[in-house]
């Protein structure tokens, strides 16, 4: 039995409902801090303009949930005024004692298929890591084209007055490099996990 099916009979898939969301908190709080955690899902998940968010839970035999995903309802006007319902993807997180199993390939299945009954037209996805990328493709998805990205870094100023809850430190300690340092990062190419990938953009084949 291939490790696929085998984590088909140990996992199961579904949408997540009202009693799971301290759970999928749980998991987001694994990769932020549980702070910033909780202020996305109160304003991403729940109050999101267009629609709260659709999520999908793993779980294992005994009802734990070991991996979340997302979808972000975005309305998106298209040619001459058709408004289609996007679903932007995102929070892919599978709990780390339960990798490497299926379970993210599992999730973004799943969620292809529910398009239809939860309102949504398409998905997309930008700037997906490699290993999600790749679950992503296995699921059905495909690369619709490259979007190179850019950051520009906080600079220490902004942020050691946050660290110090709005303390002052003078400018030539925080930046000894002065002007100088500013230009030369100001604008650095992002290098994520995706490698050459970069940001992909993704929908259903």
């Amino acid at each position: 039995m291939n490790e696929y099916l085998s984590s088909k009979l140990e996992f199961s898939v579904d949408l997540a409902s009202n009693k799971d969301a301290k759970d999928v908190l749980g998991l987001l709080s694994m990769w932020r801090s549980e702070r910033t955690a909780l202020a996305k899902y109160r304003w991403l998940y729940k109050r999101n303009p267009d629609g709260p968010a659709v999520v999908w839970v793993a779980k294992d035999r005994t009802g734990r949930v070991v991996g979340c995903t997302a979808r972000f309802p975005r309305l998106m006007q298209i040619g001459s005024g058709t408004t289609l319902c996007a679903g932007f993807g995102g929070d892919t997180f599978v709990h780390p004692k339960y990798r490497r199993r299926g379970i993210a390939g599992m999730l973004h299945t799943r969620s292809l298929e529910d398009l239809e009954k939860v309102g949504m037209d398409f998905v997309y996805d930008l700037g997906a890591v490699k290993h999600n990328y790749m679950a992503l493709l296995r699921a059905g998805c495909r690369e619709v084209g490259q979007l190179s990205t850019f950051i520009l870094p906080l600079g220490s100023p902004a942020i050691f007055g946050r660290a110090l809850h709005g303390a002052s430190l003078p400018s030539w300690l925080l930046n000894p490099l002065g002007s100088f340092g500013k230009k030369a990062i100001r604008w650095l190419p992002t290098r994520s996990c995706a490698l050459e990938l970069g940001a992909t953009m993704l929908r259903p084949s």
